[in-house]
């Protein structure tokens, strides 16, 4: 099951600005508030239905018209509220990115999984045997 089911506007709300940039006027002092909340398949607060904490996500949250861009964006002018989020997320965060949705500049909720402790210790063994690889040479 793909989560979240539906588009960007059915299956979560999403923004449309018109009539020039996205302009965000946040501030580490004033911050913006994004409430994330879960809900169960029946639209009821509850566990979001497939969702799963080892999948990164990515959802449009607002897009704006072609060249008017976003400014004064700063990921951490915005205050991202996940108390009403109950789904169980191991550890993984939610941030907010800027981008672009079919050419348009776009704003994006993501969700980033923590990696595997297998992974470390991947990236751990390679960089052992590059740093084992260097001091052979000096030797």
């Amino acid at each position: 099951m793909q989560f979240p089911a539906g588009a960007a506007g059915t299956g979560y709300d999403t923004l449309l600005v018109t009539g020039g940039a996205i302009t965000v006027t946040a501030t580490s002092g004033n911050p913006f508030s994004l409430r994330v909340i879960s809900l169960s398949a029946g639209g009821d607060p509850g566990n979001a239905s497939g969702f799963s904490a080892s999948t990164a996500y990515s959802w449009l949250l607002a897009t704006g018209n072609p060249g008017g861009g976003i400014s004064g964006f700063d990921a951490a002018d915005f205050l991202i509220d996940t108390t009403a989020f109950s789904s169980p997320r191991d550890s993984g965060v939610f941030s907010l990115s800027q981008g672009l949705s079919g050419g348009n500049p776009a704003l994006f909720l993501n969700f980033t999984p923590v990696p595997e402790p297998s992974t470390y210790a991947l990236l751990g063994v390679g960089l052992g045997l590059v740093l084992l690889t260097v001091r052979r040479r000096r030797l």
